[in-house]
């Protein structure tokens, strides 16, 4: 199928198409998946899981429309040196997401601040 797990629990892909990562006593190790289409299950549906998934783009515009095109948006982040991509990130018709991190992970609720999502997270 090319979905892999390059680092943590193993994954397997379901006769339904859909991807499911392996836990073992209801325990997921960090986990990161590559080999996953933008609109993958895994991608789509919002996981409570420490599962990094990579997911090529073709350039800036297209890594905006493919994290936009999820249902939830509490948290998204952009690791860039290009000062352009970060404003354009987190200006409109960028990352539609409630708390946009830069050149840091987002673990989804950033503690310390208040915080709150977009789309069906923030309903």
């Amino acid at each position: 199928s090319g979905i892999n797990a390059e680092y943590g629990s193993s994954v397997s892909t379901q006769s339904t198409g859909e991807v499911e990562v392996m836990c073992r006593w209801r325990y997921v190790e960090p986990t990161i998946v590559t080999g996953l289409s933008h609109d993958s299950d895994l991608v789509m549906r919002e996981t409570f899981a420490p599962i990094l998934y990579i997911v090529p783009c073709e350039d800036f515009e297209d890594a905006v429309a493919i994290n936009n095109e999820v249902s939830q948006g509490l948290s998204s982040s952009i690791f860039t040196t290009n000062p352009e991509y970060i404003f354009r990130w987190v200006g409109a018709g960028g990352a539609d997401s409630g708390i946009c991190n830069v050149n840091i992970p987002t673990n989804g609720a950033e503690i310390g601040g208040a915080f709150g999502g977009e789309k069906e997270t923030g309903e």
